[in-house]
This record gives C-alpha cells, structure tokens and sequence, in this order.
C-alpha cells in the first residue's frame, strides 16, 4: 500500500525510541519486569500447546490466541496443520477459525499452487485488509507516524524534522497526534480500522509516565494520559482509541524480533543511535524493560570516569563518545551541522547523519576517523553486556545501521577481542534492516496486540461478519 513520507531523510534511514501497555481496552501488558506487545511470547519448536486447566471461557480465549498465533508463527497454514502445532482437535480448530474469519481476523484462500491434483487446499492466513495499528513517535529532532496491518506491512507512514527540544510535552503531543491523524485519515479511505494506538518516548517509560528524557529535557511526564487526551479530541471513526506510551528502543526492538533482521532468533540486544542512545533486550520472545522501565539505558553506561558532562548530569557516559552529537563534534562537523538545521547548508533539513554519511563517502579522513574511534567505544561498551547477559546476538540500528560501513568493523573488533574465552562469531553482529520507521512500525505493531494478545476479547467487541 501507498506509504508517504516527508523529511530529507529516506523512511530507511533512521530507527526511532519508546514502553507500558495496559488493563483490558488497551494492548495487552505482559508479565512484571517484560513486555511483548504484539510480538507475543516465542513458542519452542512444537509449537503453542493447549492447557489442561481453566474454566469453558477462559480455555476458548486462550485456545483461540494458540489458534492465531500459529497462523502468525506461520505465515499461512492450514487447519489440520493447526491441529498438529497446537494439539486441539480438527473439530475444535475448525470452531475457532471460523470465528477469527467471522471477525475479520483471519482470511481463508483456495491455495492452487500445491502441486497436488485435486481440490485446492484452504489456506489460512491474517487478514491485512481489515485492522491496522497506529504508531506515533517523538524522538529529539523528528516526529513519526505508521500504520502497520495484522501482517506486519507498513500501510502508511509520516516522518518529519522536528526540534521537540525546544517545545513543551503538549506542544509536541499535539503535533505528532496531527501526524497520526493523517495517516489514520489514509488508511480508512482505503476501508482498514485503526484499533489502538502506541506512543514512542526516547527515554524510559513505566505505567503510561515519561520518567526521564534528558535530550527533550522532559521528566515525569504523564505521557500515556495526555497522548490519550490530544487523540480523544481527535477520533477516529467516531470513536476515541485506546492509547499506549513506551520506550523507543523497546519497540525497535519489537519490531525487528517481528520483521528485521532477527527473526529467526528469540533472544537479542538492539542497540539504537540516535542523539541519544537506546537498547532493548529480548528474550525468549520478549522485551525485558527491567525494575521501573529503565532497563536498556545504554548510552549512559559509563565509559570514562573523567569524560564530558552528559545530559543526565553523569560524567563519561557512552551518549558523549557515540551519540550523533558527539559524532558531528569529534567529526569537526557540529558548525556545518547547526547551520544546515538553520536551512544554509546542502538545502537545509537538520540532519546531522545525512552530513556524517556524505562527508564518509567521500573520503573525508576526519569524519572516518571520529566513526572508527566511536565504534571501539561502542564496541567496548557492548562487550561488557555481551559478556554479561550473551544475547544470541547484537543488532545496530537508528543511525548506526547507515554508518555501519565504517563504525561495524571496529564494534566487531572489540567484541571479538573482549567478550570471554573469544566466543564471539562475526554472524552474531547484525545490522538492522527497518531503518527510519523500526521504533514507530514497532509501535503500531504493539498496538496490533489489542487484536493478537486477546483475540476473544477482541472479537467480544466486534459486529459479526467484518470481514465481509
């Protein structure tokens, strides 16, 4: 489907920020101390079982999301395929899918392609012409808006420049809340219905609260009820959605463990450059956000004892050595940079990777120099989580995806050199493939989870025969 995107920069060229979901109306929250958001909880190599225990309904509800998770885990299957992966009986599996078709969550086709001769065979997959999760996003320097359908494709999508420094939580919680409107406006034109909406913070996010964004210079900020509030007033079909907030980095994470560059993993570290830097750390499936939200702070893990003063107020942190500032200082770059955000440079647009990317190509000896030496700090810094937590693998994403030609092979350098008894393969470093649009597609995708985390409940709500 159509995807607009405004901005000097490409839709591929910047992964975002974000972290809580919520009670019954709003996307699921998993278990104390993760989340999963639509991403759902991996599955061992059986498949999803069915559980001997609960009441009538609460086996339906929890059968039905088996159901609909092997369709997701596999892409399009059959019934008597989904019998075999969850071990619920054909008859029941039958049931069950009928009521995903009925609500418009599941599509049923005449697969000829079989080779078989005969009947073609049913082949069930998610319906991508009904539903769609909408992601909205503030980062520093830009906002960002996506709709993503049931089978993960981005729909629509908006990117602009953006100085939420200088503005005010509402200030830019109305803005960006314009950007999701627009793209919720497109995709109901084209008859998909928008079911939640997520909200992407660059800092940690703990029940619905911004605790701290020291690039926006925001603290304590009530993002989830305010975000609910500026989207109330402006609803969609009639109707004011269930809304969300979380942390940018957890949801790129999300949306690479759904649609990157890690699919076939369960457990990762994703790693987001941007002005700030951000991680996520996925296991088994989902993302572990730790005591209050603040798990994946990487950029300020220390790195000198005497370095520059960070925003947060600690000395030394990696932020000052990787983040895209320091970057465009190491690089003699930061002048070119502010007057490009001033429209004087190269046609204007604010955007620092674009100046670090064009100066790297050709040739320029400081500016290869400053990204060397930032991936061996960063290198550094990831060995240490490497050898404290050995996620299958790490992923480079925001702007360390673009600059990887010249950070990647010294982050590698130092893993392979510092992680114990020198277990690290070059496979285990991967470079992220969603670009500009990971951290708010993983958005809309958490929204999604109002859909795949409780699909009876989902269906509850629903006129009967949606999909037709």
């Amino acid at each position: 489907m159509s995807s607009s995107t405004t901005d000097s920069r490409s839709a591929g060229g910047r992964a975002p920020r974000g972290r809580t979901a919520a009670p019954a109306t709003r996307p699921a929250h998993p278990g104390h101390g993760q989340r999963g958001g639509s991403a759902g909880a991996a599955h061992g190599a059986g498949g999803p079982k069915a559980s001997p225990k609960a009441s009538k309904e609460s086996m339906r509800g929890h059968n039905l999301r088996l159901v609909l998770a092997g369709i997701r885990e596999a892409g399009h299957t059959s019934r008597s395929a989904l019998a075999k992966r969850t071990g619920l009986t054909k008859a029941t599996v039958s049931t069950l899918v009928e009521q995903l078709v009925a609500g418009g969550v599941v599509r049923e086709s005449q697969d000829s392609g079989t080779g078989r001769v005969g009947r073609p065979a049913t082949v069930l997959r998610l319906d991508t012409t009904t539903y769609i999760g909408l992601g909205a996003e503030i980062n520093v320097d830009y906002s960002a808006a996506c709709a993503v359908d049931l089978g993960g494709s981005v729909r629509a999508s908006r990117l602009v420049s953006a100085d939420n420094r200088g503005s005010t939580p509402s200030q830019a919680l109305h803005r960006v809340a314009e950007l999701a409107m627009e793209v919720a406006r497109q995709v109901t034109a084209e008859g998909l219905e928008p079911v939640a909406a997520t909200l992407v913070l660059p800092g940690p996010v703990s029940s619905g609260i911004l605790r701290q964004a020291p690039n926006l210079g925001w603290e304590m900020v009530r993002a989830e009820a305010l975000f609910g509030q500026v989207m109330g007033a402006r609803r969609v079909g009639g109707r004011a959605l269930p809304v969300s907030a979380e942390n940018e980095a957890d949801l790129a994470g999300l949306a690479e463990l759904r649609t990157g560059a890690v699919r076939d993993l369960e457990s990762f570290l994703y790693v987001s450059g941007e002005v700030g830097i951000g991680a996520s750390l996925v296991v088994r499936g989902r993302v572990f956000t730790g005591y209050g939200g603040y798990a994946g702070e990487l950029g300020h893990v220390p790195v000198s004892a005497d370095g520059p003063l960070c925003r947060c107020g600690a000395r030394g942190c990696l932020e000052q050595y990787a983040g895209q500032e320091a970057l465009l200082r190491a690089a003699g770059l930061a002048a070119d940079e502010a007057a490009r955000a001033a429209g004087t440079v190269l046609g204007g647009g604010g955007d620092g990777l674009r100046l670090l990317i064009e100066r790297a190509q050709a040739g320029d000896g400081a500016v290869v120099a400053a990204l060397g030496d930032a991936g061996q700090v960063l290198g550094m810094a990831l060995a240490g989580v490497v050898n404290m937590l050995s996620p299958q693998a790490v992923v480079l994403g925001g702007i360390y995806a673009e600059l990887a030609p010249w950070m990647a092979p010294r982050v590698n350098e130092e893993l392979k050199a510092r992680v114990v008894s020198r277990t690290w393969e070059d496979g285990r470093l991967r470079i992220s493939e969603l670009g500009g649009l990971a951290a708010v597609r993983g958005a809309a995708l958490h929204s999604l989870s109002a859909v795949t985390e409780n699909p009876a409940a989902f269906l509850a709500q629903r006129p009967l025969g949606r999909a037709g």
